[in-house]
């Protein structure tokens, strides 16, 4: 059974709130953190940006990402074996 979309979500933005939708009551405090962390990931993803935009070939760009990649994901594991080890 497929259902029609209603008139509220007919014009939805992707990322935003659907039309005639409130935003879910949550503290002023957790939307402040939610807010905070999505202005980081931004930054840091200009930042990524800013860093294969400078290199000279699709192919540097392309062993630039799979770099931060890298990176990112041997940070994370860091990150993960720390918390582990400190039973967080």
């Amino acid at each position: 059974m497929t259902s029609v979309p209603s008139e509220a979500n007919k014009s939805h933005v992707p990322g935003s709130w659907p039309r005639g939708c409130k935003r879910t009551p949550v503290g002023d405090e957790a939307w402040m953190r939610y807010e905070a962390e999505r202005a980081s990931r931004e930054v840091f993803l200009g930042v990524v940006r800013a860093d294969l935009e400078q290199q000279p070939s699709p192919r540097a760009v392309r062993a630039a990402g799979r770099r931060w990649c890298t990176a990112i994901v041997a940070l994370a594991d860091d990150v993960a074996k720390q918390k582990q080890e400190g039973g967080r």
